[in-house]
């Protein structure tokens, strides 16, 4: 069995990405436009961000410790 670890993901599931550049006619900047519409879900999921089964918090001191704080709470579960 599959187990999801570690902190929230940044976004949305359902969200607007695929970024391409753009001209504005009369003023020449270049801005950049989503492409495309990822729906990873149902269309009516408005959660902020997809939970993990088992929440760790990361740290910049594991990182730099070489701690995989993560790893560790997975292989501590029963």
């Amino acid at each position: 069995m599959a187990v999801f670890a570690g902190e929230p993901t940044g976004g949305r599931p359902n969200v607007y990405g695929d970024t391409r550049p753009s001209t504005l006619p009369y003023s020449k900047l270049v801005v950049f436009i989503s492409s495309r519409y990822w729906q990873k879900s149902t269309p009516d999921d408005t959660r902020d961000a997809l939970e993990p089964q088992l929440a760790v918090a990361l740290s910049s001191s594991d990182f730099f410790a070489g701690r995989d704080a993560v790893l560790e709470q997975v292989l501590a579960q029963p």
